[in-house]
């Protein structure tokens, strides 16, 4: 903390930070309670209230039944990382090994690792305080991915200097998963691509689409990106508020429908319909 410009990069971050909540508290529309996801006022109390302390402490924030997980980091490691999970474990064990052997020099030791600190500075908090919420997704990770990598690769390069078999296995693994990412990306799926390429008309003349409830990602982005606008609703019988908009639910919701206002148009896999409403 003696360093200046540590000091004014953390006044040119909190003066970003500063600027643009002072320029929604002056500026910001408002909007009213009840016709947002989460009731609020404006971006602020959706940004401090909702996405930080209800997201961290609520259990059914989102509609939705968590429970926390304190193996979350390491589980998702495994699930983003595949395989590399092993190298980076061996490579913080290595740098663990490095921090003892040098124990005695530490502070020169670290002046040298320059690039490895700043790595670790910026990934460990992230990681250390995403296993506390009680709303986690993979995604969350996605800013100390880059951090991660980079660690795991000066421990792969360290390791190699030792035994170079180990620079080889990495490399297998590389080409290995390399060709098996390219062959997933090959045959994916491409059924909802091909059943909105088909039906692209309906959309058309559209002012909106409405959505029920949370649709999984992918068919909630495919339907996004037909670029309506996009308007949510939680029951089904606020659909009839819109008639003649189209309406994306999904299979159970629309067998429970029984008014005949809801008229289906074409399926989006096995699990959501785009319909009409009447």
């Amino acid at each position: 903390m003696k360093n200046k410009y540590g000091w004014i990069a953390i006044c040119i971050a909190l003066s970003i930070a500063g600027t643009w909540i002072g320029l929604q508290t002056i500026y910001g529309h408002t909007t009213v309670p009840g016709d947002t996801m989460y009731g609020s006022e404006n971006s602020l109390e959706v940004l401090f209230f909702h996405d930080i302390v209800r997201r961290f402490g609520s259990t059914d924030f989102d509609q939705g039944k968590y429970v926390r997980d304190y193996a979350f980091v390491i589980t998702n490691l495994d699930i983003q990382l595949n395989v590399w999970n092993y190298f980076f474990y061996a490579a913080v064990a290595t740098g663990v090994w490095l921090l003892y052997k040098h124990r005695q020099h530490i502070k020169p030791y670290l002046g040298s690792q320059k690039a490895v600190v700043f790595c670790i500075c910026m990934a460990a908090p992230i990681l250390l305080f995403l296993t506390a919420p009680m709303n986690q997704h993979g995604w969350y990770l996605a800013p100390a991915w880059g951090f991660v990598v980079f660690i795991m690769v000066k421990g792969i390069v360290r390791i190699g200097r030792w035994w170079r078999p180990f620079l080889y296995i990495a490399g297998i693994c590389a080409a290995a998963l390399s060709v098996r990412h390219v062959l997933y990306l090959y045959t994916l799926p491409s059924g909802i691509h091909q059943q909105m390429k088909q039906h692209v008309q309906v959309f058309r003349g559209q002012e909106k689409i409405i959505y029920l409830g949370v649709p999984y990602q992918h068919v909630f982005l495919y339907t996004m990106w037909q670029q309506k606008p996009m308007v949510r609703i939680d029951e089904l019988e606020s659909a009839y508020q819109y008639p003649g908009q189209l309406l994306l639910l999904d299979k159970k919701a629309l067998e429970s429908e029984t008014s005949g206002r809801i008229v289906p148009i074409f399926s989006i896999e096995e699990d959501y319909y785009i319909a009409k409403i009447q």
